[in-house]
């Protein structure tokens, strides 16, 4: 079978789940398939893994206005000349519809993430014309590839598209257990992983630590992602938490060593479309503390504990029972790690390739 990929999230994208979805697809595919990903400039971090030797970095250390720009130019111009190329599904990476002109009467599969612009609009150039063409795109794929029944229903409700063209198939987690230790790491911590804005609802995990901290002040809420803001950095002084509330940047090595050391991983966000996270503190030996929301309950199952995201007195509890009961912390550390053995890349790989098989 030949697979097209188009360049889209691989030229926007340096690190990023959409990216690293569709590179753990084409790594384990490329032995059952035949691939095309067209591409001339990318600065994605993943696809230095693959064995894709035509294409260049484009000063992978400078940002500047209009170099995404450039490289989508680029990559769309190569891109456009495999649409006449011999090929039975193309599988866009992200929801431009530029190709419908191009692919004629060939089949598309569409993956659809979340819908977090859809839910969550903000007025953005970029989530405007992500909604329309997600919108476009669903209507005229030949299947959709939704990542948990929660997105599945999401797609169906919001965007009004029949059941039975919508296909659930569950991502995997890239992260390795870390068994040594590197950093220099508080001795009790939670861990806060990703994005802090707005439905993330990091602010009331924030309000709860500002409340735990009169129970154990030596505690610590370590925090990856962005440095923190200004207005940040104000919100945790008049909480009083700023001296116990650290920034770390990270790597797959570094993160992985986050989760193994943290006296548990607090998932706050009121919506995701899966919820990688969750996955890679199980895998990691980390209890998942985390909303009863979304997708959250059909990933974790009963390896999780779960509070109301918009209640911090049920944030606060549901903490406590975790960090001062030590057999239910190994309990969930167990379950945790049997639950994440019904996720994998190499499932979702299987899964992608009999759907493509079907047309």
């Amino acid at each position: 079978m030949k697979v097209l990929y188009d360049n889209q999230i691989f030229s926007m994208q340096q690190f990023g789940g959409i990216s690293r979805y569709f590179y753990e697809l084409i790594r384990i595919l490329k032995n059952d398939i035949h691939y095309s990903l067209p591409i001339v400039f990318s600065n994605n971090h993943y696809l230095q893994n693959l064995d894709i030797t035509t294409f260049r970095t484009f000063f992978p250390n400078h940002k500047f206005k209009g170099r995404t720009t450039i490289i989508q130019l680029f990559n769309y111009l190569l891109q456009r000349k495999f649409f006449n190329s011999d090929y039975d599904i193309f599988h866009p990476t992200y929801y431009n519809p530029y190709f419908l002109k191009y692919i004629k009467k060939k089949p598309f599969v569409l993956t659809i993430h979340d819908l977090t612009y859809e839910k969550f609009p903000v007025k953005l150039l970029q989530n405007d014309w992500t909604i329309r063409g997600k919108k476009i795109l669903v209507e005229k794929a030949g299947q959709i590839i939704a990542v948990s029944e929660n997105t599945k229903k999401d797609i169906v409700d919001m965007l009004h598209i029949e059941p039975d063209k919508v296909r659930v198939i569950y991502h995997g987690c890239s992260l390795k257990p870390c068994y040594e230790k590197r950093m220099n790491l508080p001795d009790r911590f939670l861990l806060f992983v990703g994005e802090r804005g707005g439905y993330k609802n990091f602010e009331n995990l924030a309000k709860a630590f500002s409340s735990l901290l009169q129970v154990d002040n030596e505690l610590k809420l370590v925090v990856t992602g962005r440095p923190f803001s200004p207005d940040e950095q104000f919100f945790f002084k008049s909480l009083r938490i700023e001296k116990n509330v650290i920034h770390y940047f990270t790597d797959n090595e570094s993160l992985a060593e986050l989760y193994s050391s943290a006296l548990a991983f607090v998932y706050p966000s009121v919506y995701e479309g899966f919820g990688i996270p969750i996955l890679e503190a199980f895998t990691c030996g980390c209890p998942v503390i985390l909303s009863r929301s979304s997708c959250f309950p059909e990933i974790a199952g009963n390896a999780g504990v779960y509070f109301d995201p918009f209640n911090v007195d049920s944030i606060i509890e549901s903490i406590k029972s975790v960090m001062f009961h030590h057999s239910f912390r190994n309990e969930l550390i167990e379950k945790g790690k049997e639950r994440s053995k019904y996720f994998s890349w190499e499932k979702t790989a299987k899964e992608t390739l009999k759907l493509y098989q079907s047309f």
